[in-house]
């Protein structure tokens, strides 16, 4: 299939090699659970493809540890309702573009900088308003 040979693990060994039914079972056994590893190594892989694709597509977030960022609201519930809210304190920016900012009760939450607006630097701004 697509240039490759399908890996099955249902083929049937030959009478010589295999000369038990626990044999025959055992190899079986062993040939799932290396198409498993085998799926879950390409599934991982598919999602980095994945992303470096769309964060090479992204546009450049201009924020700095100890700035404030607005974060896009997550689902609208009306149409009225603002697109972003606060600004929240970035603490860290990690790498593959995610961003640690602290909410106003301490506790922290991690979100990618596509969803993210950053605050241009200038007077102290209050974390209180909406």
């Amino acid at each position: 299939m697509y240039g490759r040979l399908a890996r099955f693990p249902i083929r049937i060994p030959t009478e010589e090699k295999l000369r038990t039914y626990n044999l025959y079972l055992r190899d079986l056994i062993t040939r799932l659970d290396e198409l498993k590893v085998q799926s879950g190594e390409n599934l991982i892989a598919g999602k980095q493809r994945t992303k470096a694709h769309y964060d090479k597509k992204m546009r450049k977030f201009s924020g700095k540890p100890g700035g404030y960022a607005w974060v896009l609201l997550e689902p609208r519930i009306s149409k009225f309702d603002s697109y972003y809210k606060k600004p929240l304190k970035i603490v860290e920016i990690l790498g593959r573009n995610n961003v640690i900012l602290e909410l106003p009760n301490g506790k922290r939450i991690r979100k990618h900088t596509d969803k993210l607006l950053s605050v241009p630097p200038g007077p102290e701004r209050s974390t209180e308003e909406n």
